[in-house]
């Protein structure tokens, strides 16, 4: 059996780099995960008629633990399949039968960690202390773009190219607290969406309440016919902005930075930062598991704070 796990351990910093959390983080996650790993393993071996008696045939190479930390360092790194399996002693297509099923536990158990806060939790959280001009902004909208294999299919390669970007990219919407948690995402898109349009279709306008906002940038001119918004000054056709404008647009891009802040932490999980090679339409799922992680480190960070 490989020892990764027993090795990394002992060296901390290491730890953090390969896999985007502590140690004590990890096995609170292991604790959460590890029964659901073994439910799809009993699944699995349940799945057809058995000829041999449970516990039969061959056996994973790597404990749970080392399965997990191969889901996360292949999160957090984005190595080849073929490094993956030289850390763990595997062939590289055992590495895809170890990972598929890590994934879609990490998938099931970060999902409850992205999600929109109720009025109880936005009065907890002091949403409305969000700079004081700014108190009715309960949320903060962007998009991100990932660069992706060319499509051999032409009508699909032209709807994945990013005029913005000048390649092919899928783009996600992503919309965070004041304080940076992620609270929505809005499932991949092709990068020649428009950033108005995939607002329009996640209904993030129908959550809010009230005198409740949205804070976005230039991209989404145009919501504030349907939901209150916080936009900067869109220059005339043909004229120029004020200087008065011109500050607001500044002091608004100074405050909105913190929606910048969380999509570079979670692009820090190199699977949402390189070009990534795996079928589009499991982008969807790595970007959830990202999100997932990245909110649970921020969750942590706040209660260090408020500790301190």
């Amino acid at each position: 059996m490989t020892r990764v796990y027993e090795r990394l351990v002992r060296r901390p910093a290491a730890f953090r780099h390969m896999t985007g959390m502590t140690h004590s983080e990890f096995e609170a996650l292991y604790w959460q995960a590890a029964p659901l790993l073994e439910e799809k393993r009993l699944e699995r071996l349940n799945a057809r008629p058995r000829q041999r008696a449970m516990g039969g045939g061959g056996q994973y190479r790597n404990d749970i633990r080392n399965r997990l930390l191969m889901g996360l360092i292949w999160v957090r790194i984005y190595p080849i399949y073929e490094v993956l399996g030289f850390l763990f002693d595997l062939h590289k297509s055992n590495v895809s039968r170890n990972l598929e099923p890590v994934l879609e536990v990490l998938h099931q158990v970060l999902g409850d960690e992205v999600a929109w806060p109720d009025e109880e939790q936005r009065k907890k959280k002091g949403m409305d202390q969000f700079l004081e001009e700014f108190a009715e902004v309960v949320a903060i909208v962007d998009a991100t773009e990932q660069p992706i294999q060319r499509p051999q299919d032409d009508k699909t390669q032209r709807r994945y190219y990013s005029g913005k970007k000048k390649r092919h990219t899928v783009k996600h919407q992503i919309v965070v607290t004041p304080e940076g948690e992620i609270i929505h995402t809005g499932g991949a898109a092709p990068g020649s969406k428009h950033d108005k349009t995939m607002f329009d279709e996640s209904g993030v306008g129908d959550r809010l309440e009230g005198d409740e906002a949205c804070m976005g940038d230039k991209g989404y001119q145009g919501i504030q016919r349907d939901c209150k918004a916080v936009l900067p000054h869109k220059r005339p056709k043909g004229g120029e902005l004020t200087e008065e404008q011109k500050a607001h647009n500044s002091h608004l891009s100074s405050v909105r930075v913190v929606v910048e802040h969380t999509i570079g932490w979670m692009k820090n999980f190199r699977v949402l930062a390189h070009t990534y090679r795996h079928p589009r339409e499991s982008h969807n799922r790595a970007f959830e598991i990202v999100a997932g992680l990245v909110n649970r480190q921020i969750r942590t960070r706040q209660c260090s704070v408020a500790l301190a």
